[in-house]
């Protein structure tokens, strides 16, 4: 079924926060001890200003997550294994920011930033039809590894005001 938190009221000044964990509160969790929603050809859909870590998304949706606006995405991992164009492993809303999440999709963004004002620092994207995709104004890729992409490392193609990108390694391009 479709996960879905949206209607969770959060502020920018009192914002809701979700964390994975191993078995005890406050554990540390990466890679594969973080906590898994497998979505299948469902969504998880987060709301506006939530904070999400240490967790794992796997599907074949059009986002297997996809963030609210003013969301905060730390230490996740979304990896979209549909074969339609344009799914990514990870959607952030406007405003967002994502830090230290890996996105991976075989025919979309590993990560995606459909609005305006995202903010992506220190992530990992790879194997993916391009590696970060920002759609739109006020986007920030900084400090992140992009490799073995199909397409693009970064997509900028319908961003229509500035951007900001540096201090990123990219390769592999296959």
């Amino acid at each position: 079924a479709n996960i879905s938190v949206s209607s969770v009221l959060s502020t920018s000044t009192a914002p809701s926060s979700f964390f994975g964990y191993t078995t005890t509160r406050g554990d540390t969790c990466n890679g594969s001890n973080r906590p898994l929603f497998a979505m299948g050809s469902n969504t998880f859909v987060g709301g506006v200003y939530q904070n999400w870590e240490n967790i794992r998304v796997t599907g074949v949706s059009t986002s297997p997550f996809t963030s609210g606006t003013g969301a905060r995405i730390c230490n996740m991992s979304g990896i979209n294994t549909s074969t339609t164009a344009g799914r990514p492993g990870l959607r952030v809303g406007s405003d967002g920011v994502v830090i230290n999440c890996e996105g991976v999709s075989i025919a979309g963004p590993g990560l995606d930033a459909a609005a305006a004002g995202s903010k992506f620092y220190g992530c990992y994207a790879h194997d993916s039809a391009s590696g970060i995709a920002i759609g739109s104004s006020r986007g920030q890729v900084i400090g992140c590894i992009i490799h073995s992409c199909t397409n693009a490392g970064i997509d900028e193609t319908s961003v229509s005001g500035t951007a900001n990108i540096y201090g990123n390694t990219i390769y592999g391009r296959e």
